[in-house]
């Protein structure tokens, strides 16, 4: 029975502090358990914020490489714009160079035929007054004429040689216009074809 004079003896023979006592030893271990504890989770925070450290070096290694390479392809597409560019405008500069020297040779070659006609018109124009100059001296006619026969044909035949070098000259002119021209559109082609391989 719960209120008989036994159990009441008994509960009366447990001494005060004496459940305070039985309980001292638990505590005390989870106390002495405390620093091994604090030392465990240092650890592991240690640990966990060298890998996150670990992580985060590696991250930045692989977007630095990234960057480099990002950026060495840059200047590898810049470097060939610009060679590009470099070969353009020395196809430019060659053709310019071939305009210029077939103008200068034009110039040269108009300025021969201007000093031959000179001399051609110079010539006739003394021939002709020796003739007037024969004439008033009372020559004979048949000899003048023949004399100026003789002297005509000797002009035409001067004028049939330049007529031949005039036309020659226009004929190296007319093959050096086509090699050029053949040269502009090869380039030009190989400078479309490369364009389009840029933009590809």
């Amino acid at each position: 029975m719960p209120n008989s004079p036994a159990v009441r003896r008994s509960t009366a023979q447990i001494k005060p502090g004496t459940e305070q006592r039985n309980m001292t030893p638990d505590i005390q271990e989870y106390l002495e358990a405390i620093p091994v504890l604090l030392m465990v989770g240092s650890a592991i925070a240690a640990v966990v914020a060298w890998l996150i450290n670990r992580r985060d070096k590696q991250r930045a290694s692989q977007l630095s490489a990234s960057e480099l390479a990002r950026e060495k392809a840059e200047k590898a597409r810049i470097q060939e714009r610009q060679d590009h560019i470099d070969e353009l405008r020395a196809a430019e500069a060659s053709r310019e160079a071939e305009r210029r020297e077939m103008r200068e040779d034009r110039e040269q070659f108009y300025d021969k035929l201007m000093h031959e006609l000179a001399r051609i018109t110079q010539a006739y124009d003394a021939m002709r007054e020796r003739h007037d100059e024969e004439m008033k001296r009372g020559i004979s006619l048949r000899v003048s004429l023949a004399d100026a026969a003789l002297r005509e044909k000797d002009l035409q035949a001067t004028i049939i040689e330049l007529t031949k070098e005039v036309k020659k000259l226009q004929g190296v002119i007319a093959d050096m216009e086509r090699r050029l021209e053949a040269r502009e559109a090869k380039t030009d082609a190989r400078d479309a074809e490369e364009d389009r391989g840029h933009e590809a």
